[in-house]
């Protein structure tokens, strides 16, 4: 999953600059399309369908010309004509939210088909977009009002929320699954129950200017609004500014437009002051900073992506971010000249989609030179039962975009069947190498010509387009045995395959160092399903290829019993296994959700399977939560104890079941619930593990403290050098508390242990970290068994 925090925001009370049609034409020219669609017989031509429909928007919504420097595809439907204010990715789709309305359109922008789907939503303006993965709804806001669309469902509802006086709805950003803080045109804040449809206005802070972004960090709410950055409490229904914060508020000479973070620390754009940085409670300008206005920027675990806008016009750059530098981001131009943008969202590792005055653009990065932003178009088709084609020049297509050789055809079904399973022949020489638990391997010899091959359990096919090779070749499937049930993710589960050991799932996340991150946000990637290994060889002299000339298009067919619990066929895709990297690479994937069928293009022969982001928590009918990974429980105050933690970052996942005391066991920290206040905090875990293992330590006496060394005198022991670094890089006294030993050598690592936990500094890689102190007092007591999985 990406690190950065998960918030969405409007354009607050930004002037459009858009020529934007009047609502009323567009919905007479939809509703003229759909109804010249139902008017044709079934048996009528598809082209008459195409052309006529065509009339009609080209005639009412079609622009002309260029954008300022940038060559636009066609536009073949509304949205060249729209603003777009946000865009957000839910699953295996993209959002868009406009000054007409929302579309949708596929995510990793392999599609030039944008979708409508404004039924129940206001006329005019959508202000901003969130999308909650565990309860797959997306949330829509509209100055007047909060708006909910269960994914897969056609209309949206309205939420009751509470409307405050003489102001609108600006902006919206999600903290979990339950909670949405949403912003408003006067500056006052409501805290929304989604789950409930229950509001409370919980800021009395005096400000008045419109709030333009928000996002929420621990008990920390974070805002900011048209010329200021500040934050306040809000551990209850409350927005309390501490009262001696220094520079709270942070004045600005022009409004923040996004928040962002990497590696936990937060950051914000703004019209007018760059990229300030939150550090120390207080902000401060990035060293390399943006000169012009920053209208939008998205964030990863390692850099930052920001659109840069002058005079209307913006430029796209990118750059990497090293903490060791305190944030010198080195600046790369990955476009320029396009409209003015409001929203970034990444499409892939190559391509990034822009949502700008003048509809939504694609900019490809793999390489494009910034003079050639003719590859970034407009991507404005519209579909209403049928989808339109783009003209003759179209979209200009990505690099390594494999070139279709006919019309695809899928033979599969939902439970395909081959009519007969081939037989190897006779002079195939491919090796054999089948696991003793896997399925049998089909084996298929494929002419030059070009062949289907289906694996054995009729799930998965590969589909040779003739020409891809110059003789025949020989293709095996191999359905790859996996320890539990197709959709059960147990935490560190590999399968152990042919000298290859491949991961069901990747928890790379709970790596990084702690965000804040609410953990019902927090997300891994799984294998759903069976994984297959397809090998392809020459016929002739049974050499197995590495690479195709041309791409191989495979099929594999999802079934809803494997994917893992808290997710959904709206997020599945396919990937393939990295065996030098030891990670799923997503491959361009194309669903056909009536077959529930995955189509993907393969460029080399490899172990392939069905992935999905899955959620680390999932709620219960007791109105609790449940983490699947590790078959544990979790109450509601364990789960904001976690994420006032630092998140499952820091305390690592579950393994043990709350105790009668009030007291549960993670896999690096102890989270205990206060009798007083009913809330969790860590616990004196590290005292604890040191006092029950034995150790024991003389009192080191103090010699002086330094940049590089620090002696704490209540607990007398020093901190020093990386791990000190470490300390105050993640708030040390609140996380771990007083250090209780000195420096200790284990194994070919050194460690530290703190009252709250420990820290391992791995002298293979260098790097200090967290350490798994709750598994290992774990191995002091009577292992603990899983809790029954409970009811969904």
């Amino acid at each position: 999953m990406r690190e950065s925090v998960t918030a969405t925001h409007g354009p607050a009370v930004r002037e459009s600059r858009a020529q934007v049609r009047p609502r009323g034409l567009f919905r007479r020219a939809l509703h003229g399309a759909r109804n010249l669609v139902s008017s044709v017989s079934a048996r009528r031509q598809s082209l008459s369908i195409l052309v006529a429909i065509g009339f009609v928007l080209s005639v009412v919504l079609v622009p002309g010309g260029t954008t300022g420097g940038v060559t636009a595809a066609p536009a073949y439907g509304p949205l060249a004509n729209l603003t777009v204010n946000d865009m957000v990715v839910g699953g295996a789709n993209i959002y868009a939210a406009t000054s007409d309305g929302v579309f949708s359109n596929k995510a990793d922008g392999s599609s030039t088909t944008w979708t409508p789907m404004s039924i129940g939503l206001p006329g005019g303006a959508i202000n901003a977009l969130a999308f909650e993965s565990t309860s797959q709804r997306l949330f829509a806001v509209a100055p007047s009002g909060l708006y909910v669309l269960n994914i897969g469902t056609p209309a949206w509802n309205v939420s009751p929320v509470s409307v405050p006086p003489s102001g609108t709805f600006t902006t919206i950003s999600m903290y979990g699954p339950r909670i949405a803080y949403l912003g408003t045109t006067t500056g006052a804040i409501l805290k929304v129950d989604v789950t409930t449809s229950t509001s409370i206005v919980i800021s009395s802070t005096g400000r008045s200017t419109a709030v333009s972004a928000l996002v929420r960090v621990g008990d920390v709410l974070v805002v900011g609004d048209q010329n200021s950055l500040w934050e306040c409490n809000v551990g209850a229904d409350t927005c309390v500014v501490p009262v001696a914060a220094p520079s709270n508020p942070y004045p600005l000479d022009g409004a923040v437009t996004r928040f962002g973070t990497i590696q936990g620390t937060l950051f914000a754009g703004t019209n007018s002051d760059g990229i300030l940085r939150r550090q120390a409670g207080s902000w401060v300008a990035i060293t390399t900073n943006i000169a012009e206005q920053v209208t939008a920027l998205y964030t990863t675990s390692t850099g930052m992506t920001v659109a840069s806008t002058s005079n209307g016009r913006t430029s796209i750059k990118q750059a990497p971010w090293d903490p060791a530098t305190n944030g010198n981001f080195v600046w790369t131009v990955k476009g320029t000249a396009l409209p003015e943008t409001r929203s970034l969202v990444p499409a892939s590792s190559k391509a990034i989609w822009a949502g700008t005055l003048a509809g939504p653009y694609l900019l490809y990065t793999d390489g494009t030179p910034a003079a050639e932003i003719s590859d970034v178009g407009v991507v404005a088709t519209l579909t209403t039962t049928v989808t339109l084609t783009p003209g003759p020049t179209g979209t200009p297509a990505p690099t390594g975009t494999p070139e279709p050789t006919a019309t695809k055809t899928s033979t599969m079904t939902k439970t395909p069947t081959p009519t007969a399973t081939p037989s190897p022949t006779a002079t195939s020489t491919l090796p054999t190498r089948v696991p003793a638990a896997a399925a049998p391997m089909v084996k298929t010899r494929i002419p030059s010509g070009g062949g289907l091959t289906i694996a054995g359990d009729g799930l998965a096919s590969v589909s040779i387009p003739g020409g891809t090779f110059t003789s025949d070749v020989d293709v095996a499937f191999v359905p790859v045995a996996r320890p539990d049930a197709p959709g059960i993710v147990r935490y560190g589960s590999t399968i152990n395959y042919s000298q290859v050991r491949i991961a069901l799932s990747d928890t790379s996340v709970l790596n990084d160092r702690p965000s804040g991150q609410h953990p019902e946000e927090a997300s891994f990637l799984a294998v759903a399903g069976t994984p297959y290994d397809v090998r392809i060889a020459d016929a002739a002299t049974g050499r197995e290829l590495r690479a195709v000339p041309k791409s191989v298009e495979l099929g594999i067919v999802y079934r809803l019993e494997d994917l893992p619990r808290g997710t959904s066929e709206f997020g599945v895709f396919l990937g393939r296994w990295d065996e030098l990297a030891n990670k799923w690479i997503p491959l361009p994937t194309t669903q056909d959700p009536e077959h529930r069928l995955l189509h993907a293009p393969l460029t080399s022969p490899s172990i392939v399977a069905v992935l999905v982001q899955a959620p680390f928590v999932v709620p219960t009918s007791d109105g609790n939560r449940y983490v699947p990974m590790t078959s544990q429980p979790l109450s509601i105050p364990m789960v904001d104890g976690i994420a006032a933690a630092g998140g499952f970052q820091w305390t690592g996942l579950p393994i043990a079941p709350p105790t009668e005391a009030g007291t549960q066991l993670f896999q690096n920290v102890r989270l205990d619930i206060d009798p007083a206040t009913g809330s969790a905090r860590i616990g004196n875990l590290g005292t604890e593990y040191v006092a029950a293992s034995g150790m024991t330590f003389a009192e080191t006496p103090d010699e002086g403290s330094s940049d590089q060394r620090r002696y704490f005198a209540e607990a007398g022991r020093y901190v020093s050098f990386g791990f000190l670094a470490y300390y105050d890089a993640i708030g040390g006294a609140s996380l771990l508390g007083q250090p209780v030993t000195p420096e200790v050598v284990e194994g070919d690592n050194l460690a530290q242990y703190f009252a709250k936990g420990k820290v391992l500094f791995d002298r293979a890689t260098g790097v200090v970290r967290i350490a798994p102190l709750g598994e290992a007092f774990l191995k002091l007591s009577v292992p603990v068994a899983p809790s029954a999985e409970p009811a969904p």
